[in-house]
């Protein structure tokens, strides 16, 4: 299951991930926690990357206090993406029940392809774009502002989710 054990960065996104950290992020977890929100936004999917055989591991030690961050932006993709094929009960039903592990594994497969293309964007707006990072990170941030639906608000985000709860 996911958030359970250790996590690897494989290939390119390894490396971007390493770069972002040293850059921006400060840790690991705060990249994996953003990613597949970015990848959704953006509705930016990536493959793994083998031809690179970089490694990056992620103990799950170091990123079990954030499991309710994780968790979050999991059931946003689930909830958000259209790439699955699901209907609105099904997304609910992906976010927020307790499925069997063979059911999830697509589900877990799509959210680390949303968090592969999350990282590959914030490596190409906020690294490679200039050597001036707060300005390319200030510069995304008023992108996504920009580009933003104004019907599609945090507080609408929360009362599906509370909605789904009960």
């Amino acid at each position: 299951m996911i958030f359970e054990d250790d996590y690897f960065f494989i290939g390119k996104h390894a490396e971007y991930l390493e770069k972002l950290r040293d850059v921006i992020f400060y840790k690991h977890v705060n990249v994996y926690i953003l990613a597949p929100i970015i990848g959704l936004i953006e509705n930016e999917t990536a493959d793994l990357d083998r031809l690179n055989k970089l490694e990056k591991k992620m103990h799950s030690g170091d990123y079990k206090k954030y499991i309710p961050q994780l968790e979050y932006s999991y059931k946003l993709v689930m909830l958000l993406n259209d790439k699955n094929g699901a209907d609105e009960n099904q997304k609910i039903d992906k976010a927020f029940k307790l499925m069997k592990p063979e059911e999830v594994v697509s589900d877990e497969e799509l959210f680390e392809s949303y968090v592969r293309g999350g990282i590959e964007i914030l490596y190409k707006k906020l690294i490679e774009k200039s050597d001036d990072h707060l300005k390319n990170l200030l510069e995304f941030m008023e992108e996504i502002e920009d580009s933003r639906d104004p019907e599609v608000s945090v507080e609408a985000i929360k009362e599906l989710c509370e909605l789904a709860k009960n």
